[in-house]
């Protein structure tokens, strides 16, 4: 089969000027994100990646391994974290993100390499489809889903830019940008296509980018009444507790956490206009566990171990940590939202010869009221990969555990995800003294923010929103100091916003503690201090309920269009290679 005519042979001699192409995008893609932020950056960085797949056609996959290569610094920085995590799968990670940064280039080169007769392929078709699919397949299917670093995720800075998302979530706003920058490499005579292509088509996405904006934005208004039950004022307390710390938790420390917990929210709750309710961040509770069942046999096992201790009415660490909590919330008046480990039904068992406590435990979103712990608890779903489980191998439990010894030894993945998209109903004053109605919380845990369809399965049912706000707990404390894997946490998390059209608050260990509205905007926030560094605090802020306002069209659909994408991709590419 003929090559095509406009496929430009790179001699091996030019072979480091794909590995160039690599880290020009790494460069590009390394500041649109932060902490350097310039979201305009954001338009440039796929040019890099477009022009290599251009070059590519004659040997697609070593062009697509030279530039993922040239790509690796920015996963290296990107991942620097995982240090102090796991110092085996932070190199491993590094070099996923790269090869699937590759596999766009990969994609474009051998669909181009097919092309019948040899006609050229514009870039404004090819390089969206191509590199979307790519986004789609990493951020929700392989792995578990890993949707970090998205082509769009910069321009959440940029509301106007970013207000597609509302009508067919963030994987569409990558589609318009890299359309554009697919035009660009139309108009600079990459592609092979007449150049005046590539004018018109970015003069069209341009316009059509400006039409979804419109639709985005008044398919989600900015009032949503003013009557009783209208807005919900939240309390979040931001703890610092390093997670070296908490991973080895003496009761010392324990209980010296739990004191400074109760001074900030004595603090949060001596707010005016009183909160409606007070936020802890994913597993801040400093005892074992709230499931009272469970507290209640430690009680008793301890109180028939020790009578004369409880004679004495002393109780047994992590039984008293939960009654002080629960006393806490009662002599506040204030309704909290705790994130903590659930042990419900858990019994004590002999084995080894040690007596333990076995049973399901849940990361999970407690909801605590008139000093006592209420039905309603939501259990985290999505378990995040490589820091609660290992994706597919899971199943086998004893090779899970060798691995971790082998990678991460000390952590322990014993987690069992929930089932159920389980909100929290909470009274609600609307700034006055006395309840004005009930509003419906979701409370995505840590990484579940990150993944647009585990928060639209939380939010809404059958295409009706049923939660009025979100509420992300966290615990960024895994970041450690790198300070941008905190900063990146919160922009992916204010992209569900504007898809679901809902405000949200963060309630996050070590911050980025923070109230954003519905179009994707912070409000307030709570992040490090004047050198950098992590701290504690409290943020309130009143947020608007949105339940009764009309569902974006995206809450309604979900991700067809980034599936419809990524079947594109696939189809287009098993096509060639058939025909081939």
């Amino acid at each position: 089969m003929a090559r095509p005519k406009d496929a430009k042979r790179l001699p091996v001699r030019g072979w480091w000027r794909l590995i160039v192409a690599g880290l020009v995008f790494a460069l590009f893609m390394s500041i649109s994100l932060p902490p350097a932020g310039l979201w305009l950056a954001a338009f440039i960085a796929p040019l890099p990646m477009i022009w290599a797949g251009c070059r590519s056609a004659d040997s697609p996959l070593v062009a697509a391994l030279l530039f993922a290569f040239g790509s690796l610094p920015l996963w290296f920085f990107q991942q620097q974290w995982l240090v102090d995590v796991t110092a085996v799968g932070y190199p491993l990670l590094a070099l996923y993100l790269s090869v699937c940064t590759g596999a766009a280039v990969y994609l474009i080169g051998r669909i181009r390499r097919r092309a019948t007769g040899g006609a050229p392929i514009p870039m404004f078709l090819l390089a969206p489809v191509a590199i979307v699919a790519v986004e789609v397949l990493r951020g929700e299917l392989l792995l578990t889903g890993y949707a970090w670093f998205l082509a769009a995720h910069p321009l959440i800075d940029s509301p106007a830019l970013a207000a597609p998302a509302a009508l067919l979530g963030t994987y569409f706003v990558s589609f318009l940008l890299l359309a554009l920058a697919g035009a660009t490499a139309d108009a600079a005579g990459w592609s092979g296509v007449p150049r005046s292509w590539g004018g018109a088509a970015a003069a069209a996405i341009a316009v059509i980018w400006c039409a979804a904006s419109i639709l985005g934005w008044r398919g989600s208004p900015d009032t949503s009444g003013t009557g009783p039950g209208s807005a919900v004022r939240i309390a979040v307390v931001q703890t610092n507790i390093p997670q070296s710390n908490k991973l080895g938790w003496t009761i010392d420390e324990r209980l010296a956490a739990l004191r400074r917990f109760e001074e900030l929210t004595r603090q949060a709750a001596a707010a005016r206009p009183t909160p409606d309710f007070i936020v802890w961040p994913e597993t801040m509770f400093p005892g074992l566990t709230l499931s009272m069942d469970t507290v209640d046999r430690i009680d008793a096992a301890f109180n028939a171990a020790n009578p004369g201790l409880a004679e004495e009415g002393r109780q047994h660490a992590h039984v008293h940590v939960a009654a002080r909590v629960l006393r806490l919330q009662g002599e506040t008046g204030v309704p909290m939202i705790v994130g903590a480990i659930a042990m419900p039904g858990a019994e004590f068992r002999e084995s080894n010869g040690h007596t333990r406590l076995e049973g399901p435990r849940h990361n999970s979103a407690f909801l605590l009221d008139g000093g006592r712990v209420r039905d309603s608890r939501y259990d985290k779903v999505d378990l995040t990969p490589f820091g609660e489980v290992i994706p597919y191998v899971w199943r086998w439990p004893g090779l899970q555990e060798k691995l971790l010894n082998i990678g991460a030894a000390g952590m322990a993945f014993d987690l069992v995800p929930g089932t159920e998209p389980v909100l929290l109903p909470m009274p609600t004053r609307a700034g006055g003294d006395t309840p004005a109605g009930i509003v419906q919380i979701a409370t995505p845990i840590c990484f579940e923010v990150t993944r647009p369809s585990l928060c639209r399965w939380l939010c809404y049912s059958a295409g009706t929103r049923r939660a009025g706000v979100i509420v992300n707990l966290s615990n960024d404390g895994w970041f450690g100091p790198f300070q941008s894997g905190k900063e990146q946490h919160l922009l992916a998390a204010r992209w569900r916003c504007v898809e679901l059209g809902l405000c949200m608050a963060r309630a996050v260990n070590t911050g980025v503690s923070a109230a954003i509205d519905h179009r994707g905007r912070v409000l307030d926030r709570i992040g490090t201090d004047d050198g950098g560094r992590s701290i504690d605090g409290v943020l309130v802020a009143t947020l608007p309920v949105r339940s009764e306002t009309r569902p974006t069209l995206y809450g309604r659909i979900g991700d067809v269009f980034a599936f419809l994408v990524l079947a594109a991709g696939a189809g287009w590419w098993l096509w060639r290679v058939v025909r081939g």
